[in-house]
């Protein structure tokens, strides 16, 4: 019996604080008015149209670029894969040398890949065919 009234003071205890620390949020959070929620729409409006127009820019550089133009194509592709790296090191795959035998076809492309594997990733992909 005593243990009961115990864990009903402790839920009772709980819920008081939760009402408390929700109240004391609530006087800390703002609420925004309308008048504020319209500048931020519009603050986030011109900072997306300014972000888009400095990709553009950039993509646009890029594309006039003339080293491109003389390039073949296995080459242009070694150019892309150069933007995507390594998530655990700032080193993009074609500089760690992960990629190798490119071939352009007519409506496609065969690249080869090395894939860096963990003891424990290895183990599981030889135990399923994988590796």
């Amino acid at each position: 019996m005593w243990f009961q009234v115990v864990a009903v003071v402790a839920v009772l205890a709980t819920v008081i604080a939760i009402v408390l620390a929700v109240r004391k949020q609530s006087k800390v959070t703002q609420a925004l008015t309308d008048e504020e929620k319209a500048l931020n729409a519009k603050v986030f409006e011109r900072s997306s149209l300014k972000m888009e127009a400095n990709v553009a820019e950039a993509l646009a550089e890029k594309a006039r670029d003339p080293r491109l133009a003389s390039m073949t194509q296995e080459d242009l592709v070694y150019e892309v894969l150069k933007e995507c790296f390594d998530p655990e090191i700032p080193l993009n795959v074609v500089d760690l040398g992960l990629i190798y035998n490119v071939k352009v076809n007519p409506d496609s492309v065969d690249l080869k890949i090395t894939m860096t594997w963990d003891r424990e990733s290895r183990a599981a992909g030889e135990a399923n065919g994988r590796v």
